[in-house]
Order: C-alpha cells, then sequence, then structure tokens
C-alpha cells in the first residue's frame, strides 16, 4: 500500500511539471466527460488523472430469493444500493498527433437496510471494494489544412484485471474504436468561443457466455454492475449480439480558459434481438439515451477539475434492459 502511495505522488509531481492543455475526460484521454475530443494534450505532455462517480439504485429483497427461513418477521426489505467507481489515469502525448491513455478502476458497492428490517438479522447491510479492469486508450489525430476542424480515430481496450470473485472484472479483453470530429468556430467578440464534438463508435463485448453489469440484486457479486453492462450471447446467436453502437454529440463553450459543456450519448445494442417467450429474454429498451451538463475548472498552471452530471432520458415505462440508472455523479481532478 505504501508503495502505491509513493507512486501516485511521483506520478502526480511529474505530471505537474508541464502544464496540461486539456483535462481529461472519464476514460482519461483528453476530452470532455464521456466525450473524446478530436486532439491531443500535446506533444510531450502528461496528464495524471483521479475520477470517481457515483450513482444509487433500490432493489426488493425477499428471504425466500436469498434462500432463508420463511418463518421470519419480515420476509421483504426494500434496500438501497450505492455504486462508486474510481479510476486513475495517465494520458501522454506522444507527439501532437498522438495521444496514449491507461486507466486503472477501483469498484465499491454499499447494500444498505434500513433499521426496521436490519433488526430481524435476515436482510443484512453488505459492502464489498476492490481493483477493477484496466483500459488501454490509442487516439490518432492527423495534421488537417484548417484549425478550424479537426478529425481523430480512437482504439480502447478494456484488459480483465479486477476481482473475479467480486464481479469487478468482465472477464474478457473488450475493445472498441470510435471515429472522432470536432469544431471550433472563430473567436467572435460577441460570444465565448465554442466547440463540438461527435463520437461515433463500436464496442465488442467479448463475454458472450456470461455477459456483464446486469445487476443481480440478490447476489452482485455473481453479475457485477454498470457500466459496463450488456448480456450474454444466446445459443445460436451470433458472438455479436452483445455489441454496443455508441454515437455521442457535445458543444463546449470556453471562458477564461475553463469551459461549460453538455453532452448527448446514444448506446444501441443494435444486434440484440429481444421477443417475449425467448428463454433469453430481458425486458426494457435495446437503447440508452443521455444528457451530461458539467463544467471544467483550470488553474493557470494546468490542473483543474471536473464536475459533471448524467441524466438518464429513457422514459420511466421504456427503461434500459440492462438497468441504467437515473442519474451519476461525476469528479475529477487533473494535474
Amino acid at each position: 500500500m505504501k508503495r502505491m502511495l509513493y507512486l501516485l505522488a511521483a506520478v502526480a509531481t511529474l505530471a505537474s511539471a508541464g502544464a496540461a492543455r486539456c483535462q481529461d475526460g472519464w476514460k482519461g484521454t483528453s476530452g470532455m466527460l464521456h466525450l473524446e475530443r478530436a486532439g491531443t494534450v500535446g506533444r510531450g505532455v502528461l496528464v495524471f488523472s483521479l475520477g470517481t462517480s457515483y450513482y444509487k439504485s433500490d432493489a426488493l429483497l425477499s428471504s425466500e430469493a436469498l434462500g432463508l427461513a420463511s418463518s421470519v418477521d419480515w420476509t421483504e426489505a426494500d434496500v438501497d444500493y450505492h455504486f462508486f467507481l474510481s479510476r486513475a489515469s495517465l494520458t501522454f502525448g506522444l507527439s501532437d498527433y498522438v495521444e496514449f491513455s491507461a486507466a486503472l478502476g477501483v469498484r465499491n458497492w454499499i447494500r444498505q437496510v434500513p433499521d426496521d428490517f436490519a433488526e430481524t438479522d435476515v436482510f443484512e447491510t453488505r459492502t464489498r471494494g476492490g481493483i477493477g479492469d484496466t483500459d488501454l486508450l490509442l487516439k490518432l489525430c492527423p495534421p488537417l489544412p484548417t484549425k478550424y476542424v479537426s478529425l481523430g480515430i480512437l482504439g480502447h481496450a478494456s484488459f480483465p484485471t479486477g476481482r473475479e470473485e467480486a464481479g469487478f472484472t468482465t472477464g474478457a479483453t473488450d475493445f472498441g474504436v470510435k471515429g472522432l470530429l470536432s469544431i471550433g468556430f472563430p473567436e467572435s467578440r460577441k460570444f465565448v468561443p465554442t466547440r463540438l464534438h461527435f463520437n461515433v463508435g463500436y464496442r465488442f463485448n467479448k463475454n458472450e457466455d456470461d455477459g456483464y453489469g446486469i445487476l443481480n440484486a440478490i447476489n452482485p457479486d455473481s453479475s457485477g454492475f454498470y457500466p459496463p453492462a450488456y448480456p450474454k450471447s444466446p445459443v445460436g446467436e451470433s458472438d455479436g449480439f452483445n455489441d454496443l453502437f455508441q454515437f455521442g454529440a457535445g458543444i463546449e463553450f470556453i471562458a477564461m480558459g475553463s469551459s461549460l459543456f453538455a453532452e448527448f450519448t446514444w448506446d444501441n445494442y443494435l444486434n440484440a434481438d429481444f421477443e417475449e417467450g425467448d428463454s433469453y429474454y430481458l425486458p426494457g429498451n435495446t437503447s440508452i439515451y443521455t444528457i451530461t451538463p458539467g463544467i471544467k475548472l483550470l488553474s493557470a498552471k494546468g490542473g483543474g477539475a471536473t464536475i459533471a452530471a448524467d441524466i438518464n432520458l429513457n422514459p420511466e415505462d421504456n427503461k434500459a434492459f440492462v438497468g441504467v440508472p437515473d442519474w451519476a455523479l461525476y469528479f475529477i481532478l487533473s494535474f
């Protein structure tokens, strides 16, 4: 543990030696939160980021489902699940056109049982935490003859380094690719500098046998939790049954080195063809619609903070089948 703290301190010192031109997003590479920008942090620039996110969901547990005796005072209990995801990431500009990022995740959940139910010793408050999977990302942004438009391509892979017994790993090497487009508008005295960002990508979810992240409220260790989340590929279906198409659009207003931004993301399990009566049928929408407002605050030396929130736009009567939360909060520090 001490060695890890020394390592983090050393990395933070090294990262702060050069002013970061752009803060990291959630995955680590330069961008807003979920959307990557078609640009890099700059040649020789190293950015170290620490981020955490939180969301909450509720579930109804029954003593029968838990395998407990039915002769108890309370046979059901409404419980709250609190989910925390944290990340430590390094982003390095190999050149003005190439950027590499690595991020290690830490996952934690707490099942909180109301006092009235906890007194029966049937339903207990539980917690679990540990290391999650590791993400590696490589971004290429070729030079263009205009300063207002930039293009890029991002390759990313997630490696199963998390605690398997706690459900903190997908158990497979998931990977994907994204196309990036950023448009900057000319500076004007009447309006603050503005940028538009667009991402289009495809994620190959490779744990076809079991899937991942669709919460089993009785035993989260057996399922893991979102994100990511995808179903298993049923027998007779293709391996691409649980793959994910991703689209994102965002706008960024820049003032005094800081920015206000808003993102819209659409994730679609376009191959997940569910029909009632199928043994693998999961009710709900195969699309996830999310809007994310946020703010990035930058210091004169390049460090800064990002505060943002996901707001799920799926209607109450057509929630996503993978169990996406109604909201999630994010906080990131970059050095």
